[in-house]
């Protein structure tokens, strides 16, 4: 049976920032927000909140984002409880994995604000997760732990 062995859960201040560009609004880089679930077999992205779930994509939508940005996040957080890890990763679409025997390297990165992995996946392009820099150290013993020898 599959263990969650360490939760790193996003620290971010808000959601994913926005845009203006011409009469509306547009999502930067990210769509998304992630709490990072450590197995001992795989890595699980799990979506707490995502600019998907928004209505529209106008001047109100800023403000929508920030509105349901926390009662997002928390309702999420409550589901997770007490859930196995494929329970998890289904509970919405944009929440993805990363099987510990397809990655190929990854890479802890400080950032002055926060941290990140870099993940390179056999046949696909790099990942990059954030991650929190509180929890940098315990990332860091789990991924050598379970993939020994991948860790820059």
């Amino acid at each position: 049976m599959e263990e969650i062995v360490l939760v790193a859960e996003d620290e971010s201040r808000g959601p994913p920032r926005m845009q203006s560009v011409g009469p509306g609004i547009r999502v930067g880089r990210e769509r998304a927000r992630y709490d990072i679930f450590f197995t001992d077999r795989r890595i699980i992205a799990a979506v707490i909140f995502s600019t998907a779930e928004l209505s529209k994509w106008d001047v109100a939508a800023a403000f929508q984002a920030m509105h349901k940005w926390l009662k997002l996040k928390n309702e999420r957080r409550a589901q997770f409880k007490g859930k196995m890890p494929e329970e998890i990763l289904h509970l919405h679409p944009e929440s993805f994995e990363l099987p510990y025997d397809r990655i190929q390297s990854v890479k802890v990165k400080k950032k002055l604000v926060g941290a990140k992995l870099e993940v390179e996946i056999e046949g696909e392009e790099k990942i990059d997760l954030p991650i929190p820099k509180s929890k940098l150290r315990e990332i860091e013993l789990v991924l050598r732990q379970y993939l020994p020898g991948k860790v820059k």
